[in-house]
Parts: C-alpha cells; sequence; structure tokens
C-alpha cells in the first residue's frame, strides 16, 4: 500500500566522524531533514572552504574559444579565471560559495557552486562570469545544472543573466529565469538552458543569482556552467553500485567482502546513446532485469571486477568500474555482516526534531533489516549490534523493555514471516544508562546462538519507549544514506502491516545498521546424478514414440548448445527443462535395437558420457505370437539370438541379399559378429516367422 509522507532529502554538511567501531567505510555522515547549513534549529553547518566575497573585478583576457565550460573545481580555480563572487547576505546560512555537500554528488567532481539560505529576508548573492567576446547575431547556448528542493512549500529563485559588467545592475537580460510564477521545486540536478542573442560584438559577463523573494527557504546548487556557439553535448553522468546478499562491516581489506555468489550490478547514464556491462571470466548466468538491474553468479571467489560502459550523445566513450571482493562461505568462517553497500554513505533523517526515520518516531515502532543468504548456507546467530548517534533514556523507561525478533521470509509475501527467535532486553541492557550525542557508537546484544537458512530479518521494537521522541528520551540510529536505485532491505510495521521502507517512503531507500554475528558453515550442493532414464536401459518392449530422457538428481543446465547427441548414431536435439534433458526423435521402427549417446561435460557438473540401449516393441501380428521365445542383443561386439524352438535363422543385409543362415536348436543362443552398418533377421519355426531390424555399431 502506498504511503504519502515525504522526507524533504536536500543535501547537509559534512560532519567528521571518528568512527568508535571498525567499520568497512570510511563514513562521511549525513544528517538533517530539509535543509542546508545552520539554523535556530541547530541543523548541521556546511563545512567547505569559503570562497572570497569581495567585489573586485579581476583582471583576465576575455575568452574568445567556445564552448566555454565551467565546473566549479575549487575556488582558486575560478578565481584565477576571472570568476567574482558578490553576497549581500553576509549571515545567511552559508555564502555562496565553491564547495560540496554531503548527499549531494557533484554532476562533474569534485565540487560545485552552493549558496545557502537566509532567515532574516529575500536572499540575494552572485556569482560573475570572466569576460567573454561575444560576436553580434551569434545565438548562445547557455547551459547550467540546478538543485534546489524548497522547503515547506517555499520555493527557490535563481536566474541566469548576462550584461556588460560583474555588477548587478549591469546584468539586463535574463537568459535563465526561475523566479517568481516561473520558480519549481528541483530535488535532483536538472539540466537547465537559455540562448543569448547579443544585437553587437563586444565584452559580455554572466551571472548566476541567487535571488529567493522570501525568507528561509533553502540552499541551492549549481554546477556545469556551459556557454556554446550551437547546441553542447555534454558528457554522461554515471551512476552505479552492486548490491544483494551481504556485506562485511569489519573488513577494510576490501571493497566489497560479498557472502554470496549471486550479486546484482545496477549502472544508469544520462546524455548517453546506449550502456552495457562486461564483466569478468569468474561471471556466469549473466541475467538483464528490470530497473536497470543485472544479475549474475561467480564461479570462484576473489576480487571481480565489472565494469560499465557508456557511449554518449557528444560521441565519447566512457567506463566506470566496479569491485567486489567474493568470499564464499566456508566452515567456521565469522564475521559481522550488515546489508550497507559498498558505495553508500552513513546518514541520520529526521521527519521533524528528535522524530527519526531509523530510530524512535511518531509513524512506526517497529523496524526490521532484511538478509539475504547464499543457497546452502546454514548461519548461526550469537549476537546484533547496533550503530546509534542520539540515545537519551529517561528514568522511567530505563526497565522497561524492548523486543529483538529474528523472522524468516514468507515465501509468498517475501515479508517477514514465521518468528524464529525472540529477545526481550531493558533500555538499560541493551543502550545503557548514558546518553549518546551526535557520537557514532556500538552497542552489542549477545544471546544462545540461533540457527537459521535462507532470507531472514532482524526487527526491533521500541514501542515501550514512547513515539515522538523529546530531548530527555530519544534514540537514532545510523542508516545508509538515501540510494538512488528501488532495492530496498529497511522495513517498517505500519498499520498492522510490513512495508518496505522506499514503499512507505515514496522512494527513500534506505538500510538499518542491524548487524548480526554469524558464523557460516556452507554445505556444498551434493554432486549432480542420474535418477532415471527413460526407456531404462536395456528395455524391451518399447512403444514406438516414447519419450527418451535422462532425469538428474537437482536441476540442470546444458553446457553448451547440447549438439553431439546422437540415437544409433544419428545426431537429434534435445532440450532441458528442470532437472530432465528430453531427447527429440521421430517415430522408432518395430523390433529394433537403439542406443543413445550423450557426450560427456553436456551438462553443467556432470563430465562423464552417458550411454544406454533399449529394444522397441515386435510389432503388430510378431509380439502376439507366443510360441517362440525370441531375444535379441549385443554383447561384446556380437550379435546374440536366443530361441525357444527349434529355428532356422537367416541373416540379411538392408538389401535382402543373405550374409549366412543358420538351423538352431530349441532353448539355444546363436551368436554371430557382422561389420557396423543395419541387417534384418529373419526366424521361421513351427510358431511362426519373425523378422527383426538390428543395428550394430
Amino acid at each position: 500500500m502506498k504511503r504519502f509522507f515525504t522526507i524533504v532529502m536536500l543535501a547537509f554538511a559534512v560532519i567528521a566522524v571518528n568512527s568508535q567501531v571498525v567499520m568497512q567505510h570510511t563514513m562521511s555522515l549525513q544528517t538533517g531533514v530539509a535543509k542546508f547549513g545552520n539554523d535556530a534549529n541547530g541543523k548541521a553547518t556546511a563545512s567547505d572552504v569559503q570562497f572570497p566575497t569581495n567585489s573586485v573585478q579581476r583582471a583576465s583576457a576575455a575568452i574568445t574559444t567556445f564552448p566555454y565550460v565551467e565546473t566549479f573545481d575549487s575556488p582558486a580555480a575560478i578565481t584565477a579565471e576571472g570568476w567574482t563572487i558578490v553576497d549581500s547576505n553576509p549571515s545567511a546560512a552559508f555564502l555562496m560559495q565553491v564547495g560540496t555537500i554531503t548527499g549531494l554528488n557533484p554532476v562533474s567532481p569534485p565540487s560545485y557552486l552552493i549558496s545557502g539560505y537566509y532567515t532574516a529576508g529575500p536572499r540575494n548573492a552572485w556569482a560573475f562570469s570572466p569576460a567573454m567576446q561575444l560576436t553580434a547575431g551569434t545565438q548562445y547556448h547557455v547551459y547550467i545544472y540546478a538543485y534546489g528542493a524548497g522547503y515547506q512549500g517555499k520555493l527557490d529563485e535563481y536566474k541566469i543573466t548576462v550584461g556588460s559588467a560583474q555588477t548587478a545592475a549591469s546584468q539586463t537580460n535574463i537568459v535563465i529565469n526561475k523566479t517568481g510564477a516561473n520558480a519549481v521545486a528541483l530535488s535532483v540536478w536538472t539540466l537547465l538552458e537559455g540562448t543569448f542573442t547579443p544585437t553587437t560584438s563586444g565584452t559580455y559577463y554572466f551571472g548566476i543569482n541567487h535571488c529567493t523573494s522570501v525568507a528561509d527557504v533553502n540552499g541551492v546548487a549549481f554546477d556545469d556552467f556551459v556557454v556554446s556557439e550551437g547546441v553542447y553535448a555534454f558528457p554522461p553522468i554515471i551512476s552505479t553500485a552492486s548490491f544483494g546478499g551481504l556485506w562485511s562491516a569489519t573488513d577494510e581489506s576490501a571493497e566489497g567482502l560479498a557472502y554470496t555468489k549471486g550479486l546484482n550490478y545496477w549502472g544508469t547514464a544520462t546524455n548517453a546513446v546506449s550502456t552495457s556491462w562486461n564483466f569478468d571470466a569468474g561471471a556466469t548466468n549473466v541475467t538483464p532485469l528490470p530497473d536497470d538491474v543485472t544479475f549474475l553468479t561467480y564461479t570462484a571467489p576473489g576480487m571481480h571486477t565489472a565494469t560499465f560502459n557508456v557511449a554518449g550523445t557528444n560521441g565519447n566513450n566512457y567506463s566506470q568500474d566496479v569491485k567486489n571482493n567474493i568470499v564464499f562461505p566456508s566452515v567456521g568462517l565469522n564475521d559481522l555482516m550488515w546489508t550497507i553497500l559498498p558505495t553508500d554513505g552513513l546518514g541520520v533523517y529526521t521527519f521533524t526534531t528528535n522524530n527519526y526515520v531509523a530510530g524512535l518516531n511518531n509513524y512506526y515502532q517497529i523496524m526490521a533489516e532484511r538478509f539475504e543468504l547464499p543457497t546452502g548456507t546454514i548461519v548461526s546467530i550469537s549476537a546484533v549490534d547496533f550503530l546509534l548517534y542520539y540515545y537519551t533514556i529517561s528514568t522511567a523507561n530505563r526497565t522497561k523493555t524492548c523486543t529483538i525478533k529474528i523472522y524468516n521470509e514468507d515465501a509468498a509475501t517475501h515479508l517477514p514471516g514465521t518468528v524464529i527467535a525472540t529477545f526481550t532486553p531493558t533500555f538499560s541492557t541493551l543502550f545503557g544508562n548514558s546518553s549518546i550525542n551526535a557520537a557514532i557508537t556500538e552497542k552489542t546484544y549477545t544471546f544462545t546462538p540461533v540457527e537459521v537458512t535462507g532470507t531472514f530479518y532482524i526487527s526491533i521494537d521500541l514501542s515501550n519507549m514512547g513515539t515522538q521522541g523529546t530531548t530527555q528520551n530519544r534514540l537514532c540510529f545510523i542508516h545508509a544514506a538515501p540510494r538512488d536505485f528501488s532495492y530496498s532491505t529497511a522495513y517498517a510495521f505500519m498499520d498492522g502491516e510490513w512495508t518496505d521502507l522506499t514503499t512507505a517512503m515514496d522512494g527513500f531507500n534506505a538500510s538499518f545498521t542491524f548487524m548480526p554475528t554469524m558464523t557460516y558453515t556452507y554445505i556444498p550442493a551434493p554432486a549432480l546424478a542420474i535418477v532415471s532414464r527413460t526407456p531404462a536401459a536395456n528395455a524391451t518392449g518399447v512403444e514406438l514414440n516414447t519419450e527418451v530422457s535422462v532425469t538428474f538428481s537437482q536441476d540442470i543446465t546444458a553446457a553448451g548448445a547440447l549438439t553431439g547427441i546422437t540415437i544409433n548414431g544419428d545426431a537429434v536435439t534435445a532440450s532441458v527443462s528442470g532437472s530432465k534433458l528430453t531427447i527429440n526423435h521421430g517415430d522408432f521402427a518395430n523390433n529394433t535395437l537403439y542406443t543413445v549417446t550423450i557426450p560427456a561435460n553436456t551438462i553443467t557438473g556432470y563430465a562423464d558420457p552417458i550411454t544406454w540401449s533399449f529394444t522397441t516393441v515386435v510389432g503388430a501380428g510378431m509380439s502376439d505370437v507366443k510360441g517362440n521365445d525370441i531375444n535379441i542383443f549385443q554383447n561384446n561386439g556380437g550379435i546374440n539370438v536366443s530361441v525357444s524352438e527349434d529355428s532356422y535363422i537367416r541373416v540379411l543385409d538392408i538389401f535382402g541379399r543373405m550374409l549366412g543362415s543358420y538351423n538352431v536348436g530349441a532353448n539355444s543362443t546363436l551368436t554371430f559378429t557382422q561389420p557396423a552398418g543395419f541387417y534384418i533377421i529373419d526366424i521361421q519355426s513351427n510358431s511362426g516367422i519373425y523378422t527383426y531390424k538390428v543395428v550394430v555399431r
């Protein structure tokens, strides 16, 4: 079911974190609700290098070569080029400057232009470009990436202008207008475009103006400012990730330590003609899935590289590598695991003050994290670690219990199903009594080991602590910063049912830092074996249209194109479904010995060749004559014909020429040899005349 509470996810200041637990990733924590900068509620302050804010024009030669591209790489770089910042609001949350804000990645790394909100009145900040020599009558295309989500129904305003000097009064031409009725909320980087055709040739300056007309809205950001004499083709913006399975929370030696053979790779790119993945030699079963995802498995552990290739609309090719150190589970393997991905940042988001998305809030008090185990793995869980960032417990709540549960997954709903184990520590036992204030703190709860397989969930119920948090009673877990793709591991229990957080929060995709300590026992799958052949080996009286197949002990895959399979030396086609290999054939002939041959390594995991023989039914007018019991079979290269009556036996070739004749007594066997080929055996006795076709191999 769809829910409609929305978390406004702008970007927030970098907070330097000295981790108190050895974690897999270098952690830069993303915090806040909706705003850049610092306000009366104590929101984080942008910790970026300040750009000089005076209005002194810098001498530089006018730019005459286009396209001109400014990616705002550093304050020093744009100052040297001749850019000037003029900020009329010195007490703004932060001044217009070049920098970065955690949670908002640059369009072109490493940084971009940012400008904070102003609580006291309208915002007015300018960035003026260096001089550009423009030609009369030439249409110049102007581009810029912008980001400005607004705040509580109010919109940010900004415009791109051009004029004769690096002053606001000289900027008389508006090229891109996002003010007044044209203002829009841009919660992702959005490319804006305008044009300017000068009427006279000369020197011009472009301006970027943050000009929100009302107080206390939000911060804005700009990147990749371009002036071009024609349409400009931007290079692609590439995003990649790998997800699925489990990741080590302690191993810093590898970018990703995945305890699963199967991984999903996600990749998207803007300004792209086409995209594709290249995977290294260890990748198998590569399967494209919806939502820009590709699934694969690995045949061997170790460092694996996946390369995302992008053909840009600008005619250039680009690539980006995703590396993972794959570790297959083995007996005795022990680690602290989580579902945080190597590419994830960590975050702390709130609905309102002290009302945490991952923690105490007034929307849900029970939350769970999903863990996906490799097939054939048995896991013993002996502890769960929680990463806290804020915690204050009232005296009355210290002895109250919180509930930790381990669930298996319901096969039908893919949600928490049957409860495997329940634990009810007090808040004091689990988290202690001391307050935690903006410090990453690990808390461990140890218990009698619980054995799980397949996919499972770890949940925590905070209901006894209350709902809306206060400064005297609050709890906040760290979680993964919101991800771009749809794969979800975090769940909340709301309105009497489990809902994944991505659905509940209109796309807010995170991951709770509930980390089980697990000891793995990996049970290798049993060797592939043949369960049955149809018809059975040495069967007689086989119907002419019978199925010919081999059934194995588990589902199978073809190692190639299923070539080389024969029946009596003739090539036939075959197919695989589940655990069965089915061989196609036309109707067989009566009274004929058939031999099926399947080459070695036709089926993945089964190295031996497969061969067996059977004989078809005698046929109408023959099989119903019961006086002479006749059996024909091959043995050690010879043909054996046994009869129960005195018989006269002739051997003929396929043209009817007799090759030999024999008188055979009752209950005797005739043995003779012939070169490979097709033969007719004619048997005459008191009961009748019998004719058989035989193939000698």
